[in-house]
């Protein structure tokens, strides 16, 4: 008897140590930067934002004077860098739209930012995607999880690219509109 409580004992308090632990490493890692950008494009057009190595380009295009379409790409020119970035992505090869508060991580599905189509942002109000900047210096992968806060008009001829913010602490996630 006074072995099992002795045991239950040493199991619960090695349990709120680790607990304990956890929570206080995740927030010693946040190493959150915030950037205001403050963009917008309006009709047919194009505008960017540093990704890694390659600008995250965002385009508005028309297929009529009445139709147009949102979406996202990459520069394509060469660069001699060690990364990439890449989208948190639904199964239409949508980005996925993100509410305040919900989490970006290496958990989520990701692609490559090549012509990703922006409907799904259309007249929803300020939303965010999430992205990912992909390093490996000396070999090793690292992933920084980001969000872009955008506001994208019903009939997609307006973009609003408001703010993003990185976690530049290795392979740790964020939430979308987390800030500090």
């Amino acid at each position: 008897m006074k072995t099992t409580f002795q045991f239950s004992l040493i199991l619960i308090l090695l349990i709120g140590i680790s607990c304990k632990k956890n929570k206080t490493e995740n927030q010693q890692n946040a190493d959150i930067i915030l950037t205001q950008i403050n963009k917008s494009i309006i009709g047919v057009g194009e505008d960017s934002i540093s990704g890694f190595c390659k600008a995250i380009i965002f385009e508005i295009s028309s297929y009529s004077p009445t139709k147009f379409n949102a979406q996202l790409t990459e520069n394509t020119s060469l660069n001699l860098c060690d990364g990439f970035n890449t989208l948190v992505l639904d199964s239409s090869n949508y980005t996925h739209l993100f509410n305040e508060n919900e989490l970006i991580s290496s958990g989520n599905t990701w692609g490559a930012i090549k012509n990703i189509n922006l409907a799904n942002f259309a007249g929803k109000g300020e939303k965010y995607l999430g992205f990912k900047l992909c390093s490996f210096p000396s070999g090793i992968l690292f992933y920084h999880f980001g969000w872009i806060k955008i506001d994208l008009s019903k009939n997609c001829d307006t973009l609003n690219i408001i703010s993003q913010a990185i976690n530049y602490a290795d392979n740790q996630s964020i939430r979308a509109g987390q800030m500090k």
